[in-house]
C-alpha cells in the first residue's frame, strides 16, 4: 500500500499513522508513504508514522533534481533493485551522485534551520491571499486548507490550463492537477465529488520561503486580469495592489 502524506494537488494532510494501524490489523501488506510534499514542510517523524518505507525528494526543498532518499524501517529486508555492487547498502549498484547527495543534504539543513519561520511565512501568505482575493473575485472557491505551503483554489467556469498559461505570461507560476499527469480531469478532485466546473477551474498555488507578499499580489492581479479579459462572467470588482 502506498499513500501520500501530503496530497500534491490540494495540500490535504492524510492520517498516515491511523492508516498504518488499520492496515497492520488486517493484512501483512507493506506500507509505503510518499512524504515528498510534507518533508520539511510539516512536522513528522518517520518512525512515529509507522510505515515500512518512506520516500522524500530534494527538488521540493530547492535541492537538485534527481536526488531522493528512502527511509526503511529497522528489520525490513528488501530485494536489491540493481545488483552488482555494495553501494546503497546493497540495494542499488552503481556510482552514487555525490554532488546531488551533498546538495540534498544542504537543502535539508537549510530547510530545518528555517522551518519555524517558514511555516509562519506560509500561513501569512495564505491569509493574505484568502483575505484579498474573495472581495475582488467573489466567485473564487478555496478548497479546504491542509499543509501551509499549498493553496488549491478554483474559479468555476474557467479552464485551469488557460489560467495557468495566462499567469505564466505575466511571470506568475502556478500549476493544475498533477505534474505527473497530462490531460484529463484531476482524479483527486473528482474523488472529492466536486462539480466539474470547479474541477476544471482549479489551480494550485505553492509557496516557498522565498515567496513574497508582492508575489501573491501579482497572482491576484493576474487572476483579475484573466477574469476581465477572458472570463467576464466572474464579475470582478476594482482591485488595487496593496
Amino acid at each position: 500500500m502506498s499513500v501520500m502524506l501530503v496530497n500534491n494537488e490540494t495540500g490535504a494532510i492524510l492520517p498516515v499513522a491511523e492508516m498504518v494501524r488499520l492496515v497492520r490489523a488486517r493484512s501483512r501488506a507493506l506500507f509505503h508513504t510518499d512524504a515528498v510534499q510534507g518533508f520539511c514542510k510539516i512536522p513528522f517523524q518517520a518512525a512515529a508514522l509507522g510505515p515500512d518505507l518512506l520516500s522524500v525528494s530534494a527538488h521540493k526543498l530547492h535541492g537538485p533534481k534527481g536526488a531522493g532518499a528512502l527511509w526503511i524501517r529497522d528489520g525490513l529486508k528488501l530485494t536489491p533493485f540493481l545488483r552488482g555492487g555494495g553501494q546503497g547498502d546493497g540495494l542499488r549498484a552503481g556510482t552514487e551522485a555525490l554532488h546531488n547527495i551533498a546538495g540534498f543534504a544542504k537543502a535539508v539543513e537549510l530547510a530545518e534551520a528555517h522551518f519555524v519561520e517558514a511555516t509562519a511565512h506560509f500561513m501569512a501568505l495564505q491569509a493574505h491571499l484568502r483575505t484579498l482575493l474573495p472581495p475582488v473575485l467573489p466567485k473564487v472557491r478555496f478548497l479546504p486548507q491542509g499543509a501551509p505551503h499549498i493553496v488549491s483554489l478554483s474559479l468555476p467556469g474557467t479552464q485551469s490550463e488557460v489560467l495557468m498559461n495566462f499567469l505564466d505570461s505575466r511571470s506568475v507560476a502556478v500549476s493544475h492537477a498533477s505534474a505527473c499527469k497530462r490531460g484529463g480531469r484531476s482524479h483527486v478532485l473528482a474523488a472529492m465529488k466536486l462539480p466539474k466546473e470547479v474541477i476544471d477551474g482549479t489551480i494550485r498555488v505553492s509557496f516557498s520561503r522565498h515567496t513574497s507578499f508582492h508575489d501573491v499580489d501579482a497572482l491576484i492581479t493576474g487572476l483579475c486580469e484573466a477574469a476581465a479579459t477572458l472570463f467576464p462572467h466572474l464579475q470582478i470588482t476594482n482591485y488595487t495592489v496593496q
